[in-house]
């Protein structure tokens, strides 16, 4: 097998692998026994009315239609270059092929994904970027995360249900006092009224002093200041006993504070606390210019060198950014200094390249890219 269809192959699984964000994280050296495999089915004119002879269970976790099905759509009628792969020809099951009918064979890839929790056959589509069918390894500690923050949530839900249930049952226990406190006013308005106009009268009778009625006025006055005392005191004690409603306060305004002024009038930016000296603006006048005349020699200086790793080169983007993606989970495994600060999938002529970049020192990109070979990356260090 090429070097470049295994190392595809190998990638495409990994990617596929790993868009279960439960699934354990793997590497490209971790998929291998590559092979070919064909499945056989009843043919007629259109193959999506196909119907598989065989038998043989090739993927756990995977039912006999949905493998067929996808057989259907991804499989290859054309016997492939078998590379020097081993060849797996499922056996037909002459039972289920129709009387008069005629098998055919639909070819696919095949590969095993080797993992701490046991290995994942898989099958693929042996076009360039195709499909993956197989039964992902999920990872327990991804599992406890993911089931822990659902507890979480649920537990939130719960206490969030009982606050609203809590507070709709405040407002209706408020909603009958605040009910009877119309009828309790109207209750007590005629003796209010009583008490108000006898009052007026004496009031009236006291401050004109007529010598007509003098004897009505001064009957007046002394019943209606018995009678004030106790309407006083009915008044107060029903207002006592009537349950009091809710009243919504309105926060408080913010309490703005003027920006400060220099003597002659004028807005000052920031508070003086926080002025600099004349000293100190000095300084930092000085440090900013020679920062930008630095600045323009780094400019004018055509010799500064940027160092980047590269990957092999595809044909497609698409390839490459499988590499990349290869590339980008070598790069998360790694510990420490130096980091790539990207990783890109940029032109290259014809071709197309996954690329970590960039890279200030020559030293740092030459111990990354060491490390990175070690665990199998085939990559090469660039200067532009």
């Amino acid at each position: 097998m090429e070097p470049e269809r295994r190392d595809e192959w190998a990638a495409r699984v990994v990617a596929w692998h790993h868009r279960d964000p439960l699934a354990l994280r793997v590497t490209p050296q971790q998929v291998g026994e590559f092979g070919w495999v064909d499945l056989p089915f009843a043919g007629g004119e259109r193959r999506s009315r196909w119907r598989p002879v065989f038998s043989e269970k090739l993927l756990d976790g995977v039912s006999a239609s949905r493998l067929a099905a996808w057989a259907r759509r991804h499989g290859q009628e054309s016997r492939p270059e078998t590379d020097g792969l081993p060849l797996h020809q499922v056996v037909i099951d002459r039972v289920r092929v129709p009387v008069g009918g005629v098998a055919v064979v639909l070819w696919l890839g095949q590969a095993t994904l080797q993992t701490p929790a046991g290995p994942v056959p898989v099958l693929l589509d042996s076009r360039p970027g195709g499909a993956v069918l197989g039964r992902r390894r999920r990872s327990n500690a991804r599992v406890g995360v993911a089931a822990a923050g659902l507890a979480a949530v649920v537990a939130l839900a719960g206490v969030f249900a009982w606050v609203v249930q809590r507070g709709r049952g405040a407002d209706e226990a408020v909603a009958p006092a605040v009910a009877s406190a119309p009828s309790a006013a109207a209750a007590s308005a005629p003796a209010s009224a009583a008490s108000a106009a006898s009052a007026a009268s004496a009031a009236s009778a006291a401050a004109s002093g007529a010598s007509a009625a003098p004897a009505s006025a001064s009957a007046a006055t002394p019943s209606a200041q018995a009678s004030a005392p106790v309407v006083a005191a009915s008044a107060a004690a029903s207002a006592a006993s009537a349950p009091q409603p809710r009243l919504l306060v309105a926060p408080p305004a913010p309490i703005i504070t003027p920006r400060p002024v220099d003597a002659e009038g004028h807005r000052l930016r920031e508070p003086p606390a926080f002025l600099l000296g004349d000293d100190e603006r000095r300084a930092a006048r000085q440090a900013g210019e020679a920062a930008r005349a630095s600045s323009a020699a780094r400019r004018a200086d055509r010799h500064e060198i940027v160092y980047a790793l590269v990957t092999r080169a595809s044909r497609t983007p698409a390839e490459s950014r499988l590499l990349g993606r290869d590339l980008e989970a070598a790069l998360g495994a790694l510990g420490g200094a130096p980091r790539c600060p990207r990783v890109e999938v940029l032109p290259a002529g014809d071709d197309w390249r996954a690329v970590c970049w960039p890279l200030l020192r020559r030293d740092e990109a030459e111990r990354l890219r060491d490390q990175l070979v070690q665990r199998g990356q085939r990559v090469e260090m660039i200067e532009f």
